[in-house]
């Protein structure tokens, strides 16, 4: 009997997804966080594992739900990615987005409850940002960045290491996701696209990155107002 319903559950997400979907879809399942009720944890086993050890910090269960939010807007573009359906917006650029403030946030909530570490936490959220660079149409080599961010040695930022981030005068700052809490937002950017722009270009990236952010009520990382909306995207104009 336990076998035949593991076989009729087996069946019914293959089904869910198309045939060359990735080995992961389907490893997950979704469950409540907190009251939040996950929908697309479906295709990532070690965030249903790792959240349902958060689930055990009740005092940081804000913060906890927040970044699972953000998680689950991830996988559902991946899923969305995967199955050809069309986006409103450029999902590179959002994964990578989406990855900066889950980093950031379970690295917060590592400190808080001394579960694991940062890496340790985020680890598979590259192989998700992997399948969507991958299966999305890009006329730019964006591609190719990207990898060099998540591929050995991360050498995609200047001088090696993953994406820099910018301040208001167009100088690098230090590597992407390791701006403190309450510090004003800078922006990141890959070698390439950072030369392409030079120092003005970039300076006034995080000008408009800091105004759209302060339009939607986030003047400070970490600080936002409105908790567990999508990240505020800005245009590099490059």
């Amino acid at each position: 009997m336990i076998k035949l319903k593991t076989l009729l559950v087996e069946q019914e997400q293959d089904s869910k997804y198309p045939s060359d979907a990735p080995e992961h879809f389907g490893s997950g399942e979704n469950i409540d966080i907190f009251g939040f009720q996950t929908k697309h944890f479906d295709i990532c086993g070690s965030a249903v594992s790792l959240y349902n050890k958060l689930k055990e910090y009740d005092e940081h269960k804000d913060l906890i739900i927040e970044s699972a939010k953000e998680m689950d807007h991830l996988f559902e573009m991946e899923k969305q990615v995967v199955m050809d359906e069309p986006l409103d917006h450029d999902p590179i650029d959002h994964s990578v987005e989406l990855m900066n403030t889950i980093s950031f946030k379970l690295g917060r909530i590592a400190e808080l409850t001394n579960h694991g570490d940062r890496e340790e936490d985020t680890h598979f959220l590259k192989d998700h940002a992997l399948v969507i660079i991958d299966r999305a149409q890009q006329p730019e080599p964006t591609n190719e960045d990207l990898r060099k961010w998540f591929g050995k040695g991360k050498t995609g930022g200047a001088g090696g290491g993953g994406w820099d981030r910018y301040g208001s005068d167009g100088q690098k700052l230090g590597k992407c996701g390791g701006g403190k809490e309450g510090g004003a937002y800078a922006a990141c950017l890959s070698k390439e696209k950072a030369a392409k722009l030079g120092p003005k270009g970039r300076a006034a990236f995080v000008r408009r990155k800091r105004a759209d952010q302060k339009k939607a009520g986030d003047t400070k990382k970490g600080m936002q107002k409105k908790k567990g909306k999508k990240p505020v995207m800005s245009k590099t104009g490059a």
